[in-house]
């Protein structure tokens, strides 16, 4: 399929796998770092992918940020929200694999965390 540049692209929604984000369903599987590989496991093939669609869709939305001419403007956007969900779903699949674990952070760091930024109040004009 080929588009011309004032078309589209589909974008796939973003597909919701995990239903925690603070705690896996697996546990996660230890690892020594290989330094002689002679093949790549799935957990470094999903790492290995996960890395190149953050830095594509890094590369896109700066791409987009310096495009003057709206329909590559608005291609790299696209581009970008097509890397951000498959980003996503392949983290997903990594969470399930107990590739990449998840846990919720301790309640004195989100405390720490808030007590540091002060809400804005609404009557303030400056956010008007």
């Amino acid at each position: 399929m080929q588009l011309a540049a004032h078309e589209a692209l589909p974008v796939p929604e973003m597909t919701k796998i995990i239903d925690n984000y603070t705690q896996s369903n697996t546990n996660a599987k230890s690892i020594t770092p290989r330094t002689d590989v002679q093949y790549l496991d799935d957990r470094e093939i999903a790492t290995a992918y996960l890395l190149t669609l953050k830095r594509a869709g890094r590369e896109y939305a700066w791409a987009a940020m310096e495009a003057s001419n709206p329909e590559i403007r608005t291609f790299l956007e696209d581009a970008f929200k097509m890397s951000s969900h498959h980003a996503y779903d392949v983290w997903q699949w990594m969470v399930t694999k107990g590739y990449y674990p998840l846990e919720p952070a301790p309640a004195e760091t989100l405390g720490t965390i808030a007590s540091i930024y002060k809400a804005i109040p609404e009557s303030n004009a400056t956010i008007q």
